[in-house]
């Protein structure tokens, strides 16, 4: 008969049976023991039908247990074994589970123990061995604050030395920081408190709850330190920007050791050596100055009666800058009548310059020049787009840059469209064409859901000038009429779908999501001489599709997949934008690297500039840097430079020969609709992440109904 073999758990803990220099940890001075092993059946037959008459389980007769704190001279695993903390005999039980009685524990002891086991068949598990230790609880020492004696523009540090007997390494040991007696819980188990956080005569002290990951040791409280005052030392002092022009916020820029919040320099601000009182201790200064003066600062300690100076640094000439620009007198127009648009802009023109020479290019994406490009020597801000260079139905872009010599450095981009159908005037049947959409089907009553109506459809209608034909949209059916009528198969409408048609010659290919559902080779043969597109109801009955979006292409018939032009190329990474990525903020108002801030400036010759911060721990999720009307994902270029590929919101597109060169990023506060009396609603820069730093006096934000803008280029004087 088979010896019975046990699993063994101590405390839940499960064991090595047989193996005794495997130790099983507890935490109870007076641990549970438990063990389980396979159970058998007996079955009586019948002894006259030969069947079974019946089956038992074969339970637990009961066991014996014995434990030591010795392996009692090599005699464990026999029954020669004492158990000099417990010997329980044989106990007839079913229990499988028995609870240490006895003496209590000792921490870091190891035990030895036995246990024999017999069932009502008579089987035996003979002396099953195991070991346990309790555990040792962890302690520490040394505990500490450093330095003993910190000053306010130090760090606290916690120092102590840990220590377990049974050689656990420490895990989850918990730190609490006290601050005037108060407990700091956003500093739990911080091994550092930094210097930001301290202020003069605050008492500071951190208590350790030691842990080896089984058990908690004895709480351990350091001796309170004091923060004390620094010495006043200023140093570094600089005008910020370095190469400041006439229109820019100057910056003391300096290091102060001490860091009392209420302890504040004094600000002394000079143009030519003049003393400028209307700035006195403002960090921040926006003085009346043109190129060639020179400008410097002094501070002062509180206390101190001596005041330190920074260099001087000499303004220099700001850049031309363009701004709103007009295409047909609107900004950003999306519907521009006339192929040949008047473009109008205005001009910052930095102190005692004059516009001498103006840059123009036209193109298809931003700042491109694939369209047009010239360089005027005038002074006007007006331009008449030649005749004949714009096509109607198409997005371009204008970039505009002016100087006083024929060299340009800061160009400015408008948007804008050229309202009409390309298809009414250009679509060409030998060069063929493709239309694209996404669509999806309005609710159908539960009765039809699964029925397929001929008659009740939607319709997209399309004459090339040489040939017509139309494509219906019906529940569960996708058909193309031309001179013969042709029908797919049953398909899954439910959901949204792309439904791609490409026509050229006598064929026309029709796809949905991307897989060839109706081959019209040869089938797209009704002669027409018009050029029209239109798409609707015209059956009568009530069949609705929502179009999320349709676009057509009259350049050619593109077909779904790679084109072979494409196949072979590889790309590499050439721009990648974060998701939570911030562009081109300084920190201007605290030394903290979490602390972004910029400056706005005036709009008004009577006002000044004001500071914006955004404030550390608050969130708002931007969708991009800059707008745009696909927000970029991902840009790759070709090993060669000559093909670039921009992938965004609506897809990819290729870019062949052009470089899109750098731009300046912009912050915008975009409104967030209109409220119930039809006024806009703005996300105002002092909410959510901004706060308002420091208001040199006036305002130089407004808003417009495309939201809030900051305007930093306005002509300020005369």
């Amino acid at each position: 008969m088979n010896p019975i073999n046990l699993t063994i758990k101590i405390d839940n803990n499960l064991t090595t049976p047989g193996d005794i220099n495997v130790y099983a940890k507890v935490v109870n001075a007076y641990p549970v023991i438990n063990w389980s092993f396979s159970t058998i059946r007996t079955v009586t037959i019948d002894e006259y039908t030969g069947l079974v008459d019946s089956t038992l389980v074969v339970d637990q007769l009961g066991y014996e247990i014995r434990i030591g704190t010795t392996i009692s001279g090599g005699t464990i695993g026999t029954s020669a074994f004492i158990g000099d903390r417990v010997s329980t005999n044989f106990i007839y039980s079913k229990d499988k589970f028995w609870n240490y009685v006895g003496e209590p524990l000792e921490r870091g002891r190891i035990y030895y123990g036995q246990i024999n086991v017999k069932d009502e068949a008579g089987r035996d598990s003979d002396w099953v061995i195991f070991s346990f230790e309790y555990n040792s609880l962890p302690y520490v020492q040394d505990v500490k604050i450093e330095p003993l004696v910190p000053l306010v523009t130090d760090d606290l540090l916690i120092h102590y030395n840990y220590y377990d007997d049974g050689g656990d390494v420490q895990q989850g040991t918990i730190l609490r920081w006290f601050k005037n007696g108060i407990y700091q819980k956003q500093f739990d188990n911080a091994l550092i408190v930094k210097s930001r956080f301290l202020q003069v005569d605050d008492i500071w002290s951190v208590d350790v709850l030691p842990s080896d990951g089984y058990e908690y040791g004895v709480r351990i409280t350091s001796p309170s330190v004091r923060v004390g005052q620094t010495t006043l030392v200023v140093s570094s002092l600089e005008v910020f920007p370095r190469n400041p022009n006439e229109n820019d916020v100057l910056r003391a820029k300096y290091n102060y050791e001490s860091l009392v919040f209420d302890d504040v320099p004094n600000i002394r601000w000079f143009i030519n050596g003049q003393l400028v009182k209307e700035f006195n201790d403002l960090k921040f200064a926006r003085p009346n100055v043109v190129p060639g003066d020179s400008v410097k600062f002094e501070i002062r300690p509180k206390g101190s009666t001596i005041y330190i100076s920074s260099e001087e640094v000499e303004i220099t000439y700001s850049d031309f800058v363009v701004y709103d620009i007009m295409v047909d007198g609107r900004k950003e127009s999306l519907q521009v009548s006339t192929i040949s648009p008047t473009i109008s802009w205005k001009v910052y023109r930095p102190y005692n310059k004059s516009v001498n020479y103006v840059s123009i290019q036209i193109g298809t994406f931003y700042q491109a020049d694939n369209i047009y490009t010239t360089v005027i020597q005038t002074d006007r801000e007006i331009f008449n787009i030649p005749i004949n260079l714009l096509e109607r139905g198409i997005d371009y872009y204008i970039t505009i840059s002016v100087s006083d010599t024929q060299t340009f450095n800061k160009y400015i981009s408008s948007h804008f469209r050229i309202s009409g159908s390309r298809w009414e005037e250009s679509v060409d049947n030998s060069t063929g064409w493709t239309i694209e959409t996404l669509f999806i089907i309005g609710e159908i009553e539960q009765t039809t859901q699964e029925v397929y109506d001929e008659t009740s459809y939607q319709v997209i209608k399309f004459n090339d000038g040489n040939r017509f034909g139309e494509v219906r949209i019906h529940n569960q059916r996708i058909s193309f009429a031309s001179e013969d009528f042709t029908l797919s198969s049953e398909l899954d409408t439910t959901k949204a779908n792309v439904l791609t048609i490409v026509g050229r010659g006598d064929n026309i290919k029709i796809y949905l999501n991307r897989n060839l559902i109706i081959d019209g080779t040869g089938l797209f043969t009704q002669a027409s001489d018009k050029k029209t597109l239109e798409i609707g109801n015209t059956t009568g009955k009530d069949f609705v599709v929502n179009y999320k979006y349709f676009y057509y292409t009259i350049s050619g018939d593109f077909y779904p997949g790679i084109s072979t032009e494409y196949s072979d190329i590889k790309f590499h990474n050439f721009l990648e934008f974060e998701n939570n990525e911030s562009v081109a903020l300084r920190s201007y108002v605290k030394d903290y690297t979490d602390y972004k801030i910029f400056g706005v400036n005036p709009d008004d010759v009577t006002e000044s500039g004001s500071i914006y911060a955004l404030v550390p721990g608050r969130e708002q999720e931007h969708s991009t840097v800059s707008r745009t009307f696909a927000p970029i994902n991902k840009i790759r270029s070709s090993p060669d430079g000559k093909k670039i590929a921009v992938a965004h919101s609506k897809g990819i597109s290729l870019v062949t020969g052009y470089i899109i060169s750098a731009f300046d990023y912009e912050i915008d506060f975009y409104n967030l609709g209109l409220d119930a009396s039809g006024n806009y609603i703005y996300t105002y820069p002092n909410s959510y992440t901004w706060e308002l730093m420091q208001n040199l006096g006036y305002e130089a934000g407004y808003f417009e109904s495309d939201g809030f803008h900051i305007n930093t280029i306005s002509n300020i004087r005369d």
